[in-house]
């Protein structure tokens, strides 16, 4: 039932003022979905947009905060709204009968028994929206001219959000007129500036070309004696093997020997006695010279036990006493010795920077101890293929040249490096990886 005329014709006016007043589509949809009863009585709402393809889609409801697209009532009223698309000039009083009947079954659990249709015309003949209204009442035709005007009223205020939200964060972020344009052309200026390529990478000070001290034969270690960073001088005692299986190796070895020469001696002197003793004299001597070499053997291997420095040099080393009691096998790498004078720079560059490796690039290394006094360098070698650092990041092994190597740079040593490459704008600079991510997923 509609109220009387002197009530209806304020409620118009306070609608079309809430409609021209809203700040934003959103207040503007409450608005529509919710306020309009104040004209007309109804139960149920819903706001109807038109979208980029041309269809109809659910915008507001009355008496909820937020839309469920996947709501049955949802689509049920989107494919109410489709199937009168066309022809709909004018308010548009529904039942059941009306749809068809694959949505005429499902009416009596989405909505009261009588609907109206609304469309909301702009201005310039588009129409940008569909009001749903539905109660249980049958609709009152004198009502009609009233939500017709109304819904022009809608449909110019829904034009006027629609032009407001194109390029609105240009018009938020930027001032209006010459001064406007103005600033926007030299952000775009700004983009052609050229810039260098950088990225920035774990990196240490690691020795160049280390002397590795290896396993020279196979056995247990007993001890390590020295530690890490620890300056040795030539001579001294590094790595001890364990020597029991040695001495014993070694003892066996001189017992057969001494067994040996015994048995050729008595064979030597028997010869002058019985010639046909001189027969078997050429394979005790033999035996004699097998056993020694098995001696010298055991004697050497012996000798192997205790390894000692070859150079001068600083001790590298993970964990020594983890090597305390370990087997190792002949060429197992146990230490490296290393000059502290003859440095260079270990970075890890993750894969997604790979375009940086270039032999020569300039390198900026910042260490932790003193971030605020970089270091410069120069890619000299970059390996082949990428490999799983420590913390599970695909990276790249580049390895730089100080610039200076004559400056003392401590073994061990971390920071971050920083890679330069070409000269590029600064768009691609700022758009490189989003470009990037965008190729890939999109396949161009």
């Amino acid at each position: 039932m509609t109220r009387p005329n002197q009530d209806a014709t304020g409620a118009l006016f306070a609608l079309q003022k809430a409609a021209h007043s809203a700040q934003s589509l959103t207040d503007l949809g409450f608005t529509i979905v919710n306020e309009t009863q104040k004209l007309v009585d109804y139960s149920q709402a819903a706001l109807l947009l038109k979208g980029p393809r041309g269809d109809y889609g659910v915008r507001n409801l009355s008496n909820l905060p937020v839309v469920d697209r996947s709501a049955p009532f949802v689509q049920w009223v989107e494919r109410v709204a489709a199937h009168h698309r066309s022809g709909l000039n004018a308010p548009l009083a529904l039942t059941s009968t009306d749809i068809p009947a694959d949505l005429a079954s499902a009416w009596s659990d989405m909505a009261p028994p009588q609907g109206l249709l609304i469309p909301l015309y702009a201005p310039n003949g588009e129409q940008p929206g569909v009001l749903w209204l539905a109660r249980k009442a049958a609709w009152d035709q004198g009502a009609f001219p009233a939500l017709a005007h109304l819904a022009d009223s809608y449909g110019l205020a829904l034009r006027v959000q629609a032009l407001s939200t194109r390029g609105g964060w240009v018009k938020k972020v930027l001032p209006s007129g010459v001064i406007g344009y103005g600033l926007l052309g030299a952000l775009l200026v700004t983009f052609l500036i050229p810039v260098r390529l950088t990225a920035l990478a774990p990196a240490a000070v690691a020795a160049k070309s280390p002397e590795l001290v290896t396993a020279p034969l196979n056995g247990v270690i007993e001890a390590i004696h020295v530690d890490s960073n620890q300056a040795v001088s030539p001579g001294t005692l590094l790595v001890s093997y364990s020597k029991t299986t040695l001495n014993s190796r070694f003892e066996v070895a001189d017992s057969a020997l001494a067994v040996a020469s015994a048995a050729y001696r008595t064979g030597q002197q028997a010869a002058f006695r019985d010639p046909r003793e001189k027969e078997r004299l050429a394979e005790l001597k033999a035996q004699a010279e097998l056993r020694s070499a098995e001696r010298e053997f055991a004697l050497q291997q012996l000798s192997r036990a205790d390894v000692r420095a070859e150079r001068a040099g600083i001790v590298i080393i993970d964990e020594p006493d983890d090597w305390r009691g370990r087997p190792v096998d002949v060429g197992e790498r146990i230490l490296a010795l290393a000059d502290p004078t003859s440095t260079e720079v270990t970075i890890h560059l993750p894969v997604k920077d790979a375009l940086l490796i270039e032999l020569g690039a300039e390198v900026r290394l910042f260490l932790d101890a003193a971030p605020l006094d970089p270091i410069d360098a120069r890619v000299v070698r970059a390996a082949f293929e990428p490999a799983l650092t420590p913390e599970g990041v695909m990276a790249f092994e580049v390895t730089a040249d100080f610039e200076q190597p004559d400056v003392d740079h401590r073994i061990g040593l971390r920071g971050v490096a920083k890679l330069y490459g070409e000269r590029v704008s600064l768009f691609y600079l700022m758009f490189r990886r989003p470009i990037t991510v965008a190729r890939q997923w999109l396949g161009w």
